[in-house]
């Protein structure tokens, strides 16, 4: 009760403000009334008593009111309405000042604002399923050739599920895009194949039906939004008919809790020697993710433990060939919590985006701290008499503290709408396919993180201003200071200091600008091993139903590659499971008459391809011959390998010839197809890939796909191409869909978009600070130019040459430039070290980039100080001398 009656008159103080003024006020007056009667009592007149009496109380009048008021319960509310007040109307006053200062606490403060809404919705916000912190991503990893993250299969699916006393959920599942036909409605949808465990363990929410059951195969749940939105909730979808991919399924449930862009969870079932993993092929197979949930009270690294065991008994069990090959390639099974392994390559990124924006606030802080303590100086006077009147150095601290507050509050309101603008690009940023919602994406805490980052941006500016009028306390009342004096030594070597200390951080920035280009420059310009230029590729989704033979998907794709070479200016025609850019599937290797382990055999990309593959892509093929009519998939299989594989394996020895084998050939255990070929090296990852895996190209005729990629070669605009392509499959027959119909050079820029991205915003930061770096030292010289007024005009009185002046000028930004160069170049070394996760070749020297830098801010220095060396020139000695 006591704090709630507290509360209540600090509340309330206003109210009683008035009243109390006027108490304090009479009370002031009776006090000078009983002096009055003191002097009259010794003989002066009224008149005169009454001069004396105020002349003797008012000295310490103002001193004993303020005494009286601190003891006020709630006095400093009403100082901090009163400093809101005045702070309001010197904003409104000094419009100018107030107008840089918002925008430019608006830019610094919505930059940081959008890059923290992005940074919350990829990195900082758990995943969007119940008790996130328990949910754990199980994958394999293979240090020896290169693969962090290599999925998990069902093998690891079934060790896993043994460990019961520390999990309570095991399942494996990935996303795909397939056709989904019900009633007389049909489109692609993305959705999850999973196991039966994948409810429990993700923690989805039974709204209708039930879950999946042991064993059961064909079932599918219905995500909750998808059965709304799509199906308008209708009671007889479960238990009704949904195709997937030509296969019949059965809705068995309605369920909430999948991601948003999930229509639909099917279930999978695998083989028994899948489960069990019957040799090391099968067990390092790649399906899909593999997600356990923790029991409750086990830890991270218990559940890391035990897999470690699990992992060291099964090479103990294993051959001496299999330990031999699972050494040679790194393997090792990694657990981590699924919070951290999401947008795991995104997210060094975008902490580098949140740094920049933070300098780029520096510098904004420090550039307004430059005006503010300027100001501050122009408004001598007013403080001169503040001081007169018994301000405190506190409460003249509290006073500017309070502007400060206010004008980055109002920079902050600036920065949402900013921050707002510039997330509706938030598809471009992380390459999402679904537009942005800024409300979502500027969640309470997003916003209000961005207002405490505005709060401490205030603080910094009421520290950097109240630090110099707190110094300028005891002189302001000094007679000739207060009106017409100059600034102290010590407020210009701060506004030096502030110059050094922007062009530090530009430096940084720039610098981390110039890496990021450089390493772009070495990703585009990488020779990727065939013509990208040219190209034009899609990719084509058989229906199962229509096309469940071998020989009927490879004649449609037949047909196809006739219908598309047969269109004008089309060059060339192939057929691929895999291009360039979309990544490969990956698999042992082994070559006959060699035991597994030995040096040069590990994991192999591979794909299949057509006989005109090699020729319509333009990779030259080096020795023997490419894929050729008559190679089958499993019967009659030749391959191609590329130089780096026929190298690393074979030596200086002839490839072609020999006989290898990738895992297991199902349909003919027997075979060991022969290399035929010997292609040149392709980077299959695009720009971005570093050195990837060896490449095997098999054929891919009786492959019985039903998925796979077309490459036509044409000089034709691929603009005006696509439709035509489009059209012509949809003739052929109309319920196969074509989806990633474009140009090879468009997908190959799509592929380093994040790195573009990443150094378009760091270069718009860098080029932000430049300008900022530029204005604030050119304001704080024309600052230290008007106050050496007098200095420069005796200068020129006694015969100084105006260039000299000029020079003199110029120097001192110079010099204030190459301090902050000094400062900044160590800084801009260990910015480098920090990225060497982003940057695509960390080693390569960065000379180039420290010259430019240097240059640069040299030219910063000479611009920054040539207006206000123009100003000093034009100071007249003889008005320089009379204002003196």
């Amino acid at each position: 009760m006591r704090g709630l009656r507290t509360l209540w008159r600090w509340l309330t103080a206003g109210w009683r403000q008035r009243s109390r003024e006027g108490d304090l006020a009479e009370e002031m007056a009776h006090h000078v009334g009983e002096l009055e009667q003191d002097h009259r009592r010794r003989g002066l007149t009224a008149e005169k008593a009454r001069w004396a009496a105020r002349r003797d109380f008012g000295v310490a009048q103002d001193a004993f009111a303020e005494e009286a008021r601190e003891a006020w319960a709630g006095r400093r509310t009403l100082e901090l309405g009163r400093d809101v007040r005045f702070g309001w109307r010197m904003m409104r006053k000094h419009r100018a000042l107030t107008f840089a200062v918002v925008l430019t606490l608006g830019l610094c403060l919505g930059g940081n604002t959008a890059i923290l809404a992005v940074l919350n919705q990829l990195v900082l916000r758990p995943p969007p399923f119940p008790e996130p912190d328990r949910l754990v991503e199980v994958y394999s990893g293979y240090a020896g050739s290169g693969i962090v993250d290599a999925g998990s299969n069902a093998y690891r699916l079934r060790r896993m599920s043994e460990l019961a006393d520390v999990q309570e959920g095991a399942a494996l599942w990935n996303e795909e895009w397939r056709i989904a036909r019900w009633d007389e409605a049909s489109r692609q949808l993305k959705g999850w194949w999973a196991s039966a465990g994948v409810m429990k363990t993700v923690g989805l929410v039974q709204r209708r039906g039930r879950g999946f059951e042991p064993g059961e195969e064909r079932a599918v749940l219905l995500a909750e939004t998808f059965w709304q939105d799509v199906m308008n909730g209708r009671e007889d979808a479960v238990g009704g008919g949904f195709v997937i991919q030509g296969e019949a399924h059965t809705v068995v449930g309605v369920v909430a809790g999948l991601p948003a862009d999930v229509a639909y969870v099917r279930v999978r079932q695998w083989t028994e020697a899948e489960y069990q993993g019957t040799d090391y092929d099968g067990r390092h197979d790649r399906l899909g993710r593999l997600w356990l949930r923790l029991a409750p009270g086990v830890s991270l690294a218990q559940l890391r433990a035990r897999i470690e065991a699990l992992d060291a008994r099964e090479l103990a069990a294993g051959s001496a060939a299999d330990r031999a090959r699972a050494q040679q390639e790194g393997f090792a099974t990694r657990a981590d919590r699924l919070a951290d392994v999401r947008n795991r390559e995104l997210r060094p990124r975008l902490y580098l985006l949140q740094a920049a924006g933070l300098l780029v606030l520096l510098i904004g802080a420090v550039n307004i701290a430059g005006l503010l303590t300027a100001r501050a100086n122009a408004r001598r006077e007013e403080l001169a008499t503040r001081v007169a009147l018994g301000a405190t150095r506190g409460r003249l601290v509290q006073q500017w503290t309070t502007e400060s507050v206010l004008l980055a509050v109002a920079g902050w309101a600036c920065g949402i709408g900013v921050a707002g603008v510039m997330l509706r690009y938030y598809p471009q940023w992380t390459g999402a396919t679904a537009e942005a919602d800024v409300a979502t994406l500027l969640p309470p805490g997003v916003v209000v993180a961005s207002l405490g980052l505005a709060l401490v941006t205030a603080l910094f500016l009421g520290l950097m201003t109240g630090t110099q009028v707190a110094a300028m306390h005891g002189r302001v009342s000094t007679p000739g200071v207060a009106r017409g004096g100059t600034p102290t030594k010590a407020l210009r070597r701060l506004g030096g200091r502030l110059a050094s200390a922007q062009t530090a951080v530009a430096v940084v920035l720039l610098g981390a600008a110039g890496m990021l280009w450089q390493s772009y420059a070495q990703v585009i310009g990488r020779e990727l091993g065939y013509a990208a230029d040219e190209l034009v590729m899609m990719r084509v989704l058989l229906p199962e139903d229509r096309y469940a033979e071998a020989a009927d998907k490879d004649a449609f794709a037949e047909r196809l590659e006739r219908t598309l070479a047969a269109i004008p200016g089309v060059e060339g025609v192939a057929r691929t499971s895999f291009v360039p850019t979309f990544g490969h599937p990956d698999m042992a290797l082994h070559v006959a008459g060699r035991e597994a382990g030995e040096a040069g055999l590990g994991r192999v990309a591979f794909t299949q391809v057509s006989p005109d593959y090699f020729a319509t892509m333009e990779i030259p093929i080096l020795q023997g011959r490419g894929i050729e009519d008559g190679d089958t998939a499993w019967w009659r299989e030749a391959v191609v390998i590329d130089r780096r594989l026929a190298r690393s394996v074979f030596g200086d020895g002839e490839a072609v010839g020999q006989r290898i084998r990738l895992g297991a050939n199902p349909r003919n255990p027997n075979a060991w197809p022969v290399v035929v070929g010997v292609a040149a090296e392709v980077r299959h990852g695009g720009w971005d890939e570093a050195d990837g895996l060896p490449m095997v190209y098999r054929p891919i005729a009786e492959s019985g796909g039903a998925e796979f990629s077309v490459v036509l070669r044409t000089p034709r605009d691929p603009a005006e191409l696509l439709a035509v392509v489009r059209t012509a499959v949809q003739e052929l027959d109309p319920q196969v869909p074509v989806f990633r119909l474009g140009s090879m050079e468009a997908f190959l820029a799509e592929s380093v978009q994040p790195r573009l991205t990443l150094l378009n915003i760091i270069g718009a930061f860098a080029v932000i600070a430049l300008g900022l770096t530029t204005l604030g030292v050119a304001g704080i010289l024309f600052f230290d130019v008007g106050s050496r007024t007098r200095e420069l005009g005796i200068r020129l009185a006694l015969g100084a040459d105006r260039g000299a002046v000029q020079r003199l000028v110029v120097r001192q930004a110079l010099t204030r430039v190459a301090w902050g160069v000094a400062i900044g170049l160590p800084g801009l070394y260990a910015a480098g070290m920090v990225m060497r996760g982003v940057l695509f070749d960390a080693s390569a020297p960065q000379v180039l980039v420290y010259g430019v830098v240097v240059a640069a801010m040299g030219i910063v220095g000479l611009v920054a100080g040539y207006f206000p060396a123009r100003r000093a020139v034009k100071v007249d000695p003889v008005e320089a001398l009379r204002a003196g």
